[in-house]
């Protein structure tokens, strides 16, 4: 169980260090009005939501700072 937890935890950061890179390019693109380059940093954000690995509440986590 315990190590169960400790990969949630990880699959949890992983996740969200992705996020919070993607979102910090993806405010730079916009500034840019570069869209193709927008795009690609949602597009990366929305992929990290792509995975099973995760519980409900962990992977709600994870789209809630999609989201945001």
């Amino acid at each position: 169980m315990e190590d169960n937890r400790n990969d949630q935890e990880r699959y949890l950061d992983e996740g969200l260090n992705v996020i919070k890179a993607k979102k910090c390019h993806l405010g730079i693109a916009i500034e840019n009005n570069n869209l193709r380059q927008a795009l690609k940093e949602s597009s990366i954000m929305l992929n990290e939501l792509k995975t099973s690995k995760l519980y409900p509440k962990n992977y709600y986590s994870l789209f809630s700072m999609v989201m945001d």
